[in-house]
């Protein structure tokens, strides 16, 4: 018998090793990211050296080792489905349900796992790319994924169907005259019969690989809409130039949009041309606004749309399409026609904040009169009950503020230790009492540009002004001594000078001393964009 022990423990060595492999095999056979596998099965490796070590020093249970090795993987695992790298359904649906209450009902809406694409391009003039890009695509893209590619040739001259003849996954939907981009990239998409559409232009080349990532992110969340990095393409030799890339873009008041980018993964508005989104979030999230004319603004609009509407864009950063950016437009531009578009936009979309738009160019005033019915996306909006346009503005708080766009806020400042409010009074001194946000005497801003900073009386247009003992208010001046105010971490400071409130109503100046090492009573309430 005792020969026989040796084999034994061979053998229940091999077990324990099998149980630090299930999570990394999951991994595998879910199509997972090649890195993310990579580093799972290194991490078993590590287990297994750790659980001789442990044998050796006689510490810690072995079920306990287990425990804390697949809880450490599948933590891995399920985090990489967040940004996109991994897409087991079951575990996809954790990571979103770690996201919030919303996602777990984007996500349980979709049951079927998207896994084919239907890739759809609004061609117009495009003979010098057609057959390089296909070749591309269909190079870069398994059959058991790309189920078809639809060109909607909207009115090239000649034809683009000879180029696409001798390709079987083709379908070309032909414009006999132009129709432009909007309405062309509206009936492919209607077109498509996939599990996903991807919009690409007819002068891109894909990756390898390029199509995993973003089918993973759609299976964290089907009404997740995924863009590509996008790298300049070299139109002579085909080959993209992976230092100069485009990721994300946001727009300004007047509506022009640039490319930019902030490191994080959430896309406040795409450039439109290539992007993934699954059919049915295509369909149910209002595809294009048919009524805009051929192109411009259609990306800011929909952008917007998806992420009012319980939608989401994100950038997947390990998928590339290179794009041949042309130096100018193939094709003339009616500017009439973009300025109808960008109105259509800021009438469905732009709630209060619309004058921002008209305030930026107010040329396009003059064309209301001809921007047609709307009733058909405000039907939308309600229909899919769509949060307001200060909901995108907070959301996106940053890229506004780093933009210079962010709207002047009012607010009313409460002490949360006595739960009244700071108010001027009519000799311009300072003192608490109930709060009312009808109230003139209670309204503040946020004063700051490049020679004035600090806090705003909305009623006077005065500003907060230390003088001695006291704070009063006093004509607003740049750079003033008294004048730098501002309400951080529940304190209103102004370096080492901080306001406290008494039970009396009377507001003292303080010290800051070390009190600052906790947060202060004081916060916004009742704060609003003023538009």
């Amino acid at each position: 018998m005792g020969r026989l022990a040796p084999v034994s423990n061979v053998r229940l060595s091999s077990l324990r090793v099998l149980l630090f492999v299930p999570v990394p095999i999951l991994a595998l056979l879910s199509n997972s990211d090649e890195l993310l596998v990579a580093i799972l099965a290194v991490s078993s490796v590590v287990a297994v050296v750790l659980d001789a070590l442990r044998q050796r020093m006689k510490c810690m249970p072995f079920p306990v080792l287990v425990l804390l090795v697949s809880a450490g993987q599948l933590s891995c695992y399920v985090a990489a489905g967040q940004h996109g790298t991994a897409s087991l359904p079951g575990l996809a649906e954790q990571a979103a349900a770690l996201r919030g209450p919303g996602q777990q009902t984007a996500v349980a809406a979709n049951t079927k796992r998207i896994s084919t694409m239907s890739i759809v391009m609004a061609a117009y003039n495009e003979h010098q790319y057609m057959k390089r890009t296909l070749d591309s695509i269909i190079e870069s893209t398994p059959p058991e994924v790309l189920l078809e590619i639809i060109v909607v040739d909207d009115g090239s001259d000649p034809p683009l169907k000879p180029l696409t003849e001798g390709y079987s996954l083709v379908k070309v939907l032909r414009h006999e005259e132009r129709r432009g981009l909007i309405k062309s990239k509206t009936e492919g998409g209607n077109m498509a019969t996939a599990d996903m559409i991807m919009f690409l232009d007819a002068h891109v080349k894909p990756e390898q690989f390029w199509y995993r990532p973003l089918l993973r992110h759609m299976n964290v969340n089907y009404k997740r809409v995924v863009v590509p990095l996008i790298p300049i393409l070299d139109a002579k030799t085909w080959i993209p130039n992976n230092r100069a890339v485009g990721v994300k873009m946001m727009f300004d008041w007047s509506l022009h949009f640039r490319w930019f980018d902030n490191n994080d993964d959430l896309v406040p508005c795409m450039s439109g041309g290539l992007f993934g989104i699954t059919r049915q979030w295509w369909h149910e999230s209002g595809e294009y606004d048919y009524g805009m004319n051929a192109w411009g603004a259609e990306n800011i609009e929909q952008s917007i749309r998806i992420w009012l509407c319980g939608g989401e864009i994100y950038v997947a950063r390990d998928s590339r399409v290179a794009h041949v950016f042309r130096s100018k437009f193939p094709y003339s531009i009616n500017n009439t026609e973009v300025y109808i578009n960008k109105i259509r936009t800021v009438e469905a979309w732009f709630d209060d904040f619309k004058n921002q738009y008209y305030q930026a160019d107010p040329a396009a005033k003059t064309l209301l009169p001809l921007v047609g019915d709307i009733s058909e996306r405000l039907a939308l909006k309600t229909q899919m009950q769509c949060k307001p346009f200060s909901w995108y503005i907070e959301k996106f708080k940053d890229v506004f503020v780093s933009k210079n766009m962010l709207p002047p806020q009012m607010f009313l400042i409460r002490d949360a230790s006595t739960q009244l409010c700071v108010a001027a009074s009519a000799e311009e001194s300072l003192a608490e009492s109930s709060c009312d946000e009808e109230s003139k005497s209670q309204r503040w801003t946020v004063l700051m540009d490049h020679q004035h900073q600090g806090i705003k009386h909305m009623g006077s247009s005065k500003c907060l002004n230390e003088a001695g003992s006291q704070v009063t208010l006093q004509m607003c001046v740049p750079e003033a001594v008294g004048q730098g105010w501002a309400l951080r971490n529940g304190y209103v400071r102004r370096g080492s000078s901080c306001l406290e409130g008494k039970d009396t109503g009377e507001l003292d100046i303080k010290s800051c001393g070390g009190f600052l090492q906790r947060t202060g009573p004081f916060e916004y309430f009742g704060h609003r964009f003023i538009t």
